[in-house]
């Protein structure tokens, strides 16, 4: 081998284990950076006419096992779902307590049929009266702020979902950046691990938000699609949109989630020109799944009904907190104050203060369903004298012959005589007025029963005083069963809590009143939260029989349960992606004790091509020196 051939393989492999070393210390410095994969460079020998002519360094390739690449993708997916539920469902055990707290829905139940037991015991006293009123207040109270809370949290959740959603615009522009880039590179016959590494943090990225499928193209790029088997990126990032809502009720229509080509978007608003030419990925409405009343209105079922394409992702979490859990203990709530208002304000109208008022006044304002309604059975009305509780009058209200609500009262006036009056006022509700205040008003139900179908196809049946809700204990303040609040009047006067109870016997029937002793108005009080009612299906809770104090109970236990599902769930997916990573680390992680070792073995190979140059330069002086 002439020293011509000796000192170009010793320039080779000096330049070889330079890169070598520069690839290394490479590995070494990021061996902690997110999503960098070792580096290897690539050398083979050079032959030339048969015989060895040093080595040459082909490409720095990068070490990553595509499939663990794909595996970590889509459990960054289940994660990012998972993580989402966790930290919600952590948010609703903060609001509802956990089981057994004192403070909770079921205790404040509790303590509120203890105090009603007490107030049976003794009616006469206005101590126990007043602190009845205070712990009716105070869970009419925790029944709404915990139904306003549920609708704060949703209204959360939408903020967080148009976040997920704006983010995405920035992640695929950066990714599509990335595979232009390598396209170039791969034109001239080059590579850019680094960007390979940048291209798959920011793929997994997007699949922490949302569940994608990737294609590597020939060309080095890659395209993304949702699995629902929707472009996210190809030739060119596609724009998803969405405008979370103002505010967050109940009611609130919320609007779709759509994809758009870069060519269908306004550029100076950011807005597509036509909202319908998008792909939606979740279409527009107002909850999933519809509850009884949303199906039974007037409006069709698919405008409010809200249908998501997705299957996984942080976006899909906070879609199914949004739009399926959430509302499903909203749900849940307004059956317990339906509920809770049904059976007292039942259990109160059938009841009567002691002294009893000289005028009631009817709180159902919407009467159109009483004509169609089925009723049969009587009612009897008295007017007692209030200073001593004898009855002065009495009469019966036929429910079955009065052909609409103004016939009940005119039958109601009529049976009056001089001593009243009663009529629908301008507000549409029932009234009743004795003309002298020393005398009272007291009403039996007797066998009368008013049957009206609610909103979600239950028949409810009612007796006359509280139908019209002429003695009602519990109103409401808006149209929600979770508003629902101690009648003012009571508020006030304690007084006018229904202890005693007007007896009907006879024939033709006379009708007494009980005495300031008469406890069973009070008795019937504490019997409605002592006895099961029936409870239909609501947010995951099955129809069932159940007392008011059991049911908030298990509204806490099933919110509870399902936390810890996703308390659960979380931490496993979380161990399975700890193993996904620890795998890949293996395969494709820098280890440092593997790179100094190769460090070493490339500077000795360094030394050596150096000292092979040296002995050759020595040996050229040597030659020059010869010819001399």
């Amino acid at each position: 081998m002439s020293l011509y051939a000796t000192l170009n393989n010793a320039l080779s492999g000096l330049s070889v284990a330079q890169r070598g070393l520069s690839v290394t210390a490479n590995n070494v410095a990021n061996a902690n950076t997110p999503g960098y994969t070792r580096k290897i460079l690539a050398q083979e020998a050079v032959v030339l006419a048969g015989r060895g002519s040093g080595v040459a360094a082909s490409e720095i390739t990068r070490i990553a096992d595509r499939f663990l690449i794909e595996e970590m993708r889509r459990q960054s997916s289940v994660i990012g779902q998972s993580d989402a539920l966790r930290r919600y469902h952590d948010l609703l055990q903060t609001m509802l307590g956990a089981p057994g707290d004192d403070l909770d829905l079921a205790s404040q139940t509790g303590a509120l049929s203890a105090a009603l037991e007490a107030y049976a015991n003794s009616p006469e006293t206005s101590a126990l009266a007043l602190q009845v009123v205070s712990l009716a207040e105070d869970l009419s109270s925790s029944i709404g702020r915990l139904a306003d809370q549920v609708q704060t949290l949703r209204g959360d959740a939408d903020r967080e979902i148009g976040q997920v959603v704006a983010g995405f615009d920035g992640e695929l522009t950066a990714i599509h950046q990335i595979n232009v880039e390598i396209e170039r590179l791969a034109y001239t016959g080059q590579t850019s691990p680094e960007l390979l590494d940048r291209r798959d943090l920011l793929i997994k990225s997007l699949a922490e938000k949302i569940d994608i499928h990737t294609f590597v193209q020939e060309n080095g790029r890659v395209a993304i699609y949702t699995a629902g088997g929707e472009a996210l990126l190809d030739t060119e990032p596609r724009v998803v949109t969405y405008d979370p809502a103002s505010s967050v009720a109940h009611g609130t229509s919320f609007g779709a989630i759509a994809i758009f080509r870069q060519d269908q978007i306004d550029p100076a608003t950011g807005q597509p020109f036509d909202p319908a030419a998008g792909v939606e990925l979740v279409s527009a409405g107002v909850r999933a799944p519809l509850t009884p009343e949303l199906q039974n209105d007037a409006v069709p079922d698919a405008d409010q009904l809200i249908v998501s394409g997705l299957r996984g992702g942080r976006l899909q979490g906070l879609l199914e907190m949004r739009d399926r859990v959430l509302p499903g203990l909203d749900d849940q709530i307004q059956e317990l104050a339906a509920g809770l208002r049904f059976a007292l304000n039942a259990a109160h109208n059938a009841g009567v203060a002691w002294p009893p008022p000289s005028a009631l006044t009817g709180t159902r304002t919407d009467l159109a369903d009483f004509a169609g309604a089925v009723r049969s059975g009587t009612a009897t009305i008295a007017v007692i004298d209030r200073s001593d509780g004898s009855t002065l009058a009495s009469f019966e209200v036929d429910l079955g012959a009065a052909a609409d609500e103004a016939a009940l009262a005119a039958q109601i006036d009529a049976g009056l005589g001089g001593l009243g009056s009663a009529a629908i006022g301008p507000d549409g509700n029932l009234s009743i007025t004795l003309a002298d205040p020393d005398q009272g008003l007291a009403i039996a139900e007797d066998d009368g029963a008013i049957t009206v179908t609610d909103a979600a196809g239950r028949d409810r049946t009612y007796g006359l005083s509280h139908y019209f809700g002429l003695n009602d204990l519990f109103v409401l303040e808006r149209s929600r069963a979770s508003t629902l609040r101690v009648r003012p009047e009571i508020v006030a006067e304690p007084s006018l809590l229904s202890a005693a109870r007007l007896d009907v016997a006879g024939m033709p029937p006379v009708a007494t009143l009980g005495g300031r002793g008469d406890n069973r108005g009070a008795q019937a009080l504490a019997d409605a939260l002592r006895t099961s009612h029936d409870f239909i299906a609501r947010g995951g809770l099955p129809a069932k029989p159940a007392t008011l104090a059991g049911y908030a109970a298990d509204i806490i236990a099933h919110s509870a349960a399902r936390a810890a599902r996703a308390e659960e769930t979380d931490q496993r997916e979380h161990t399975l992606m700890d193993a996904l990573e620890f795998r890949f680390g293996a395969v494709s992680g820098v280890n440092l004790d593997e790179e100094m070792a190769r460090m070493v073995q490339l500077q000795q190979a360094y030394s050596v091509a150096a000292r092979i140059i040296t002995v050759t330069d020595e040996l050229f002086d040597e030659l020059l020196g010869t010819v001399g």
